[in-house]
């Protein structure tokens, strides 16, 4: 996947949730050090930046009338 093809993307920082994101679609764009979110310690962790693509519209034709 390339950077211009994402529609979504969203940050995790548990392994856990990143593996089940991956079976649901999303693909891994990045991984970068970052504190760990809510603490005020600053413990640099992994940051596993996903994107996902918008699902493709169904390849249905509508007759025209003339």
């Amino acid at each position: 996947m390339q950077l211009h093809e994402v529609d979504e993307i969203k940050e995790l920082f548990i392994v856990d949730e990143v593996n089940e994101a991956l079976k649901t679609g999303w693909r891994i764009v990045a991984v970068v050090s970052s504190a760990e979110p809510g603490t005020s310690i600053e413990v640099p962790v992994a940051c596993y930046v996903l994107g996902k693509k918008k699902p493709a519209a169904s390849a249905q034709t509508v007759p025209l009338r003339v």
